[in-house]
């Protein structure tokens, strides 16, 4: 199938390696507002690509601000979509794809989904019992931008991880705004609770020096590790008795999470094939909650 990507920015040329080298879907035009001359894959106008048949699908790697537009454009062109998170950023343009897309290919690039790792978490979630806490973090240095803050930079990847293993949208969350720049928050926590009863805390940071990535679920049984940035112990299951004092078993899988972008193109492949549901009720579900939060109220 043709593709086309659209942004070729820091991001976009990491998502052109994907694309070129993928079994599926052949990419045959990239939009740049900064034409490369003498290479004919490369265009400065987006009706190139919108208007041209032959291109079934679009994937949008341009900042989330102009993520709507663009939207609206391919879907008038009957192509399918294949978006970077988040969505979309502003109300009026999240119900409009509420009340008008719902039944539309619209894939959002949220990662962790579709990571080996995570999947293997929610096969195996019983094996500590009721969950009781969920605890996260998601740190690093930048990239800072204009138009997304910590929470949509990359704490919607905590997000949609637990919205993910639990398959629930029941979710209540205040974010607790800590350090801000010029422009946005670069720092902070989201609280809540998940289905009704599931206590979570979620630290974001882009002022962290050091990369870090975790997610702890804590059972009546035991607790479970997820840490993508370890290769020897990606996920580890540790069942304990009921007062937490004696570990009874302990359990170990190592993932390569490096090929998550991959995974995200297979999940995008078998949405376009029918064979999966898109993650387009997720997605608005996220965008619903990075837009209602209320931030400056918890300051």
């Amino acid at each position: 199938m043709k593709i086309a990507l659209i942004g070729y920015g820091y991001w976009g040329q990491i998502i052109f390696k994907y694309l070129k080298n993928h079994d599926f879907f052949e990419l045959v035009k990239i939009f740049h507002t900064e034409k490369i001359e003498d290479d004919a894959i490369f265009t400065n106008n987006i009706y190139e690509i919108m208007n041209d048949k032959t291109i079934e699908a679009v994937y949008i790697a341009t900042p989330v601000s102009t993520h709507f537009k663009l939207i609206e454009i391919a879907v008038q062109n009957k192509k399918y979509v294949f978006c970077e998170k988040v969505l979309v950023d502003k109300k009026e343009e999240l119900n409009f794809i509420k009340e008008n897309y719902l039944n539309t290919v619209i894939e959002t690039n949220y990662i962790y989904t579709d990571s080996l790792s995570i999947n293997y978490i929610k096969e195996n979630l019983k094996k500590i019992g009721k969950i009781q806490y969920i605890e996260g973090e998601i740190k690093q240095f930048g990239n800072f931008y204009e138009d997304s803050d910590v929470y949509s930079t990359i704490g919607c990847h905590l997000l949609s991880s637990i919205i993910y293993i639990f398959e629930t949208s029941k979710i209540k969350i205040n974010f607790q705004n800590i350090v801000k720049n010029e422009k946005q928050v670069v720092k902070g926590v989201m609280k809540g609770v998940l289905k009704e009863d599931i206590v979570f805390t979620l630290n974001v940071d882009l002022l962290y020096d050091i990369k870090r990535r975790n997610i702890i679920l804590y059972g009546e049984k035991g607790i479970i590790y997820f840490d993508p940035l370890n290769i020897k112990n990606t996920v580890k299951i540790i069942t304990v008795n009921q007062k937490y004092s004696e570990i009874i078993s302990t359990e170990v899988k190592n993932f390569n999470e490096n090929d998550n972008i991959h995974l995200a193109l297979e999940r995008f492949k078998s949405v376009i094939k029918g064979k999966r549901k898109s993650n387009l009720e997720m997605s608005i579900k996220i965008s619903e909650i990075l837009l209602g939060c209320g931030r400056e109220e918890d300051e």
